[in-house]
């Protein structure tokens, strides 16, 4: 995983995993959090608004999708997801607590993917 906000000397990441009910086979809930400098609030509704961005683009068909330049990797991610699963695929940025960066990816539990 990379990301260019880690600027702490004792680097914590998590990764919690949920099964939740829905769909055929339930679903996926990945939580990722770290203890990162994180984004202000301002940056964090920009990031959410370039991940809706995507989300309607690729959900559209469309090939691009509007991007400030930031956070590309992670938008190159949520489009992928979104050509595999559609709209069951989602990411959301969680605000964070007093530091650090939060995020929550669900995507649906598929047993004929091997």
């Amino acid at each position: 995983m990379r990301h260019n906000k880690f600027k702490v000397d004792a680097l914590r990441l998590t990764v919690q995993a949920a099964h939740l009910p829905g769909g055929l086979h339930g679903l996926l809930r990945l939580d990722y959090a770290d203890n990162g400098v994180g984004l202000t609030p301002q940056e964090t509704r920009a990031l959410a608004d370039n991940l809706r961005a995507v989300r309607e683009s690729a959900l559209a068909g469309g090939e691009n999708f509007p991007s400030d330049g930031r956070h590309i990797g992670l938008q190159n991610v949520y489009r992928r997801l979104i050509l595999l699963y559609g709209e069951r695929a989602s990411i959301d940025v969680m605000p964070a607590d007093r530091e650090g960066f939060r995020l929550r990816i669900i995507l649906p539990i598929d047993r004929r993917l091997k």
